[in-house]
């Protein structure tokens, strides 16, 4: 935070105070500040929405508000998006319990406040501001990639298929919590069944949407076409026009007809099977 530059909104009508804290700023600050300063609430929720500040110094006295008042309401303009450090001229402990349950970082009362005491308090309002918000996120994201984890692993298959004459088993072991690793079994026409196993290049979140994507052209076009060739064929070309240059699916096919116990197969880049002698 030493050399970012940052703003601050101070919400005070009383000159001498604005000029006290300019000073105290001016005098500890280490680094690129710019001070804004309005006299209204209302001037103060307006520029918030106007311009991107890091931290909001805020008056309770103001001539649109007074009391706790002012707080909630500015609370209520700006949310959570920037932390607000509460000044008073009253040395009052209920008043300040309520402001920082309320929300407030910090509860600040005038004539007691030297540059050490702002200048901390600012900058442990911003740091804890932003921890709140990077912690927030990481909990998103974790209950996205759960919620993605959970959908992905509905797209493979709950169990094998029977199929007279034939062992079939399969399992699945990705890397990550959502990857584009793909094995499949799809009811074919003349009832056969179709094997896949496939892979998206990369991992993440990206190619398991590919992957998605992939598993719902598969399922479509065997139900249309026989030829496991053509089918693969069909899908590179609906697949290549929706994905990037640098994404790209490996996948192998095979169509295994229970009636003459053959075994018919297609690879667009994956390996495919193991025949032994016997």
């Amino acid at each position: 935070m030493e050399n970012e530059r940052i703003r601050i909104l101070l919400v005070e009508d009383d000159p001498d105070d604005v000029w006290i804290m300019r000073g105290l700023l001016g005098d500890r600050w280490d680094g690129p500040f710019e001070l804004v300063q309005v006299e209204l609430l209302a001037s103060g929720i307006k520029r918030c929405d106007d311009g991107d500040f890091d931290i909001i110094l805020l008056d309770l006295s103001l001539p649109d508000s007074r009391g706790l008042e002012t707080f909630f309401r500015m609370k209520a303009g700006v949310g959570n998006s920037v932390p607000i450090v509460v000044l008073s001229g009253y040395d009052d402990e209920n008043t300040a319990v309520k402001a920082v349950k309320a929300g407030a970082q910090d509860y600040l009362v005038k004539g007691q406040v030297d540059d050490a005491v702002l200048i901390r308090s600012i900058r442990y309002a911003i740091e804890r501001s932003r921890r709140h918000d990077a912690e927030e996120a990481l909990r998103n994201t974790s209950e996205e990639f759960r919620a993605a984890r959970e959908i992905q692993q509905r797209l493979y298959p709950s169990k094998s298929p029977t199929l007279e004459g034939f062992d079939i088993a399969g399992s699945l072991y990705p890397a990550t919590a959502t990857a584009g690793d793909y094995y499949d079994y799809i009811p074919m026409l003349d009832q056969c069944l179709g094997i896949v196993v496939g892979d998206v290049s990369g991992h993440g979140m990206g190619p398991a949407l590919l992957m998605s994507e992939t598993r719902a052209c598969l399922h479509t076009l065997t139900q249309a076409y026989f030829d496991v060739g053509d089918i693969l064929s069909r899908a590179n070309r609906v697949l290549a026009a929706d994905t990037e240059d640098f994404h790209f699916v490996t996948l192998a096919m095979g169509r295994i007809d229970p009636r003459t116990r053959s075994f018919v197969y297609a690879s667009a880049g994956q390996q495919g099977y193991l025949l032994h002698a016997d």
